[in-house]
C-alpha cells in the first residue's frame, strides 16, 4: 500500500466542508415514482397540484338523508313533514318533499342541498318525518372545502407523512415521484468488536457505536442496507469497502479515520484507484478527524471512533450529506430550549473550532439551567445525562456560568423540549 497517497489530514470550516456535500450529494441523488402507499416518509421530488376540485361534488359529512331545505320549513315537532324516499339513480334530482339516503363521505344527489341526521328523523312505510327545519349546507362538505383545482398542495422537498398520503388519495393522486433514500452501508473498524454478545469479555467489546450512527440515518432520512465489522488489517477493511462500494451510495466508517497505527481506513482508501479525498478533518471539536473521500461515484464518510465525536462527525458530515441527497436542508429541523449555563465552559485549545457540547437541563424555580457535562470525546455518560446539546460558533474561547445558550434536541437521541423530569 502506497501510504504517500494518503492526504495529510487539514481541517476544514464546516460551511467549506458542507459546500463539498452538496457538490457530491448530486452525484447520489436520484428519483422514483412510487405507487402512493409506498411513498410514506419519502421526499417529494415534484410539486403536486390539485387537478380537480376536492370534493369535486357536495358530500355529506353525515350517515343521513339528503333533502331540498326549502321543502322543510314548515317541520316542527306538532307539524311533522314527510317526506318519499326515493332510490339515487345517476343524473336523476331530488323532486318535491323527497329524500334519498346518503352514507357519509358520498355525494348529494342533484337538487339536494342538505343533510338531516338519521337519529333526527322518524323512518316507516317508505317515508321519513322530519320535525324541524334543516338549514341550507347543513351538514354538507361543499365542492372545494378541501382543496381547489390548480392548488399546489405541496412543495418539492417535503417529506411525506401519513395524513398526507391520505389527502393524495383523495385527490385521486396514486403515484408520485420521490427521492430515492440514499442506501447505505455502515462499517464498524476493531479487532475487539463484535455484534455477538456471547463473545463479550477477554478483550472482546460489544459494538455499539453503529446502532448510534444507524439511527442517524434513520432519523435523517437514508436506508441502511447493510452493517459490518472489518478487523484492524488493510486487506479486511478494503475487502468490507468494496463489499459495500457494490450496491451502496454511501458507506460510512466507524473508527480507523485519526492518525494512530490502527487507523487504517485512510491509507485503505487511498488504495483505491478512483479514490478522491475531499477533505480529512473538520474544524469541529468533537468530531474533528471525521472525514469525506469519493470513490468513483461513491461517497465514503470516515466517522472518528470515540463516541462523541461519533455522534459530531454523524451530525455535521454523515446527515447533510444524507439530506443533501434528497433535496431536504442540511439539518433535520429540532427544537430549542433557552437555558442559563450553571458553569463556565472553556475551549482551549480549540478557540479557532465550531464546538459541540452536551448539557444537562435542571429547572430553578421558573428558570432553566443548563449544566455542562463532560467533554472528554470518548465518555458516553454525557450523552446519556444530555437533555440535549449544544453548537458554539468557532472564536468563542468559553461561556461564562449565567450566559443563555440554546439546548437542542434531535428526534429518537435527545429530547430538550421533554426533559424527562429534568425540568
Amino acid at each position: 500500500m502506497d501510504r504517500r497517497r494518503i492526504i495529510p489530514v487539514k481541517h476544514i470550516p464546516i460551511n467549506l466542508a458542507l459546500k463539498m456535500i452538496k457538490e457530491v450529494s448530486a452525484k447520489i441523488s436520484s428519483t422514483i415514482i412510487l405507487p402512493l402507499n409506498e411513498a410514506v416518509y419519502k421526499v417529494l421530488a415534484e410539486d403536486i397540484f390539485c387537478e380537480v376540485d376536492s370534493p369535486s361534488k357536495p358530500i355529506s359529512h353525515y350517515d343521513g338523508y339528503a333533502v331540498r331545505s326549502f321543502d322543510t320549513i314548515n317541520a316542527s315537532s306538532r307539524n311533522p313533514l314527510s317526506f318519499k324516499l326515493v332510490e339515487r339513480k345517476d343524473g336523476s334530482r331530488l323532486g318535491f318533499r323527497e329524500a334519498a339516503y346518503v352514507r357519509t363521505g358520498f355525494p348529494l344527489p342533484e337538487g339536494a342541498d342538505t343533510v338531516i341526521p338519521v337519529e333526527a328523523v322518524k323512518r316507516e312505510a317508505g317515508q321519513i318525518y322530519v320535525y324541524a327545519p334543516a338549514r341550507r349546507g347543513q351538514h354538507v362538505i361543499n365542492v372545494g372545502a378541501e382543496a381547489h383545482r390548480e392548488e399546489r398542495m405541496f412543495k418539492k422537498g417535503r417529506m411525506l407523512k401519513p395524513q398526507d398520503i391520505v389527502l393524495l388519495s383523495k385527490l385521486s393522486r396514486l403515484r408520485v415521484k420521490v427521492f430515492k433514500k440514499p442506501k447505505i452501508s455502515l462499517i464498524s473498524i476493531g479487532d475487539e468488536l463484535t455484534k455477538n454478545i456471547d463473545e463479550v469479555g477477554d478483550g472482546r467489546i460489544l459494538d455499539t457505536h453503529g446502532l448510534l450512527v444507524s439511527s442517524f440515518i434513520e432519523v435523517c432520512g437514508g436506508e441502511l442496507i447493510h452493517y459490518d465489522i472489518a478487523l484492524d488489517d488493510v486487506n479486511d477493511i478494503r475487502e468490507k469497502i468494496s463489499n459495500a462500494l457494490r450496491n451502496s451510495d454511501i458507506i460510512v466508517t466507524i473508527g480507523g479515520s485519526s492518525v494512530g497505527i490502527k487507523d487504517l481506513v485512510p491509507e485503505v482508501i487511498s488504495g483505491f484507484p478512483e479514490a478522491n479525498f475531499l477533505f480529512r478533518g473538520i474544524r469541529t471539536q468533537p468530531g474533528k478527524m471525521t472525514g469525506l473521500a469519493m470513490i468513483g461515484d461513491r461517497i465514503l464518510v470516515m466517522l472518528p471512533g470515540n463516541i462523541q465525536s461519533t455522534f459530531a462527525g454523524s451530525y455535521f458530515i454523515l446527515q447533510p450529506l444524507i439530506r443533501f441527497a434528497q433535496d431536504l436542508p442540511a439539518f433535520v429541523k429540532s427544537h430549542g430550549v433557552k437555558a442559563i449555563l450553571s458553569g463556565d465552559v472553556n475551549f482551549h485549545p480549540f478557540e479557532g473550532f465550531m464546538k459541540m457540547r452536551f448539557f444537562r437541563l435542571e429547572g430553578r424555580g421558573s428558570e432553566i439551567y443548563a449544566k455542562p457535562l463532560s467533554a472528554v470525546s470518548w465518555l458516553s455518560r454525557s450523552l446519556v445525562d444530555a437533555s440535549g446539546f449544544a453548537v458554539i460558533p468557532s472564536g468563542i474561547a468559553s461561556l461564562k456560568k449565567g450566559t443563555r445558550i440554546v439546548v437542542r434536541d434531535l428526534p429518537r437521541i435527545f429530547d430538550s423540549v421533554n426533559t424527562g423530569g429534568h425540568v
